[in-house]
């Protein structure tokens, strides 16, 4: 695997992607990778380049995108963060050697993670990642505590083998990194885009997001007129229910900021971007979440994995018990073992 190549899709300083491919040659299915950090400029894309170089070794191209965030000099918040990930995902189909749904190289078969048009209802898929003798459900979610939520290690993890619906079929078993540290920075921009030979398959484009980038993730799932719709949706950890995460104080209020008001002053922005109010999303998703998690409590998957159930959707949800917030960025945590065995 190469450097990754920066892509702009976009004239602010925010709005580029960093490509992770594959080595060989493609059609590679594509991930979209969405960092989350509460939408705050602080945290930036660099949170997920292990995942990204997990992904691409494992036979994925990884578009790691960035994006215009809360800050001074940001200028993100609703809707321009919103506007940026779709125009990333969009920007796609302007990469060289890129290859379309319907085109005449692609065979036949209907692949999980296609455009689908209807929804068979279907039996809901909430796994436990248990230790022996534990009971099942939550209890009561409290707001969360104060502070600016930094970006702590994961500890404690213990091996679990995950049973998951699988979702396609790249190569590879990729080894372990570092641990992900907080990313502060963002003047770091990689190799820019050259002419390599590759080959990306836009019939298979996933996106992965984690906190703040699941809540990406799933709504990019139901914009409607997408050039490059996403054909699936990984939300780790994600704020996928902004009404919900406002009630519960989430981060000090920054849902309230990320609209520019109370979800019951600005409805409409809610309804606009948050995915629980956009049901159904209308492609398999899998919510992965810790059961410890103190930084977006396991209930904002659990909601969203009923209702989006009840409008036709399928959904797996994985509560791993004894996780918190940051194993989903640890590629030997089983919160990440769940998402590279459900996309395989």
């Amino acid at each position: 695997m190469s450097l990754p190549e920066r892509h702009p899709y976009g004239t602010a300083r925010s709005q580029f992607g960093e490509l992770f491919l594959p080595s060989g040659g493609g059609p590679w299915p594509v991930a979209v990778v969405l960092h989350g950090g509460f939408w705050r400029a602080q945290y930036s894309r660099r949170l997920m380049r292990p995942v990204c170089e997990d992904l691409a070794a494992r036979g994925w191209a990884a578009f790691n995108v960035e994006y215009r965030r809360l800050g001074r000099l940001s200028g993100g918040g609703f809707p321009r963060t919103l506007e940026d990930v779709a125009a990333a995902v969009d920007h796609l189909a302007e990469l060289p050697a890129h290859r379309r749904v319907g085109t005449a190289d692609q065979g036949g078969g209907d692949h999980p993670v296609r455009p689908t048009g209807g929804h068979e209802p279907v039996q809901p898929a909430h796994r436990r990642v248990a230790t022996p003798g534990e009971a099942g459900g939550h209890g009561p979610v409290q707001p969360a505590a104060g502070g600016d939520d930094p970006l702590r290690p994961a500890s404690g993890d213990e091996p679990v083998q995950p049973a998951h619906r699988r979702v396609g079929a790249p190569p590879g078993e990729a080894g372990g990194h570092e641990p992900v540290q907080p990313a502060i920075r963002n003047d770091d921009p990689a190799r820019p885009a050259g002419g390599a030979s590759r080959a990306l398959d836009l019939s298979r484009v996933v996106a992965i997001g984690h906190s703040a980038g699941g809540h990406l993730a799933a709504w990019l799932a139901t914009r409607e007129r997408a050039r490059v719709p996403v054909t699936a949706v990984v939300a780790q950890a994600g704020v996928v229910d902004l009404r919900l995460a406002s009630e519960l104080g989430l981060s000090r209020g920054v849902v309230n900021r990320f609209l520019g008001g109370a979800p019951a002053t600005v409805p409409e922005r809610c309804a606009a971007a948050s995915p629980a109010e956009r049901l159904p999303l209308g492609v398999p998703a899998l919510l992965t979440h810790g059961g410890r998690d103190d930084i977006v409590p396991p209930v904002m998957s659990e909601r969203l994995a009923a209702a989006a159930r009840a409008a036709g959707d399928e959904v797996e949800l994985v509560v791993a018990p004894d996780e918190g917030h940051f194993g989903h960025l640890d590629v030997a945590n089983p919160l990440w073992r769940a998402v590279t065995e459900w996309i395989r």
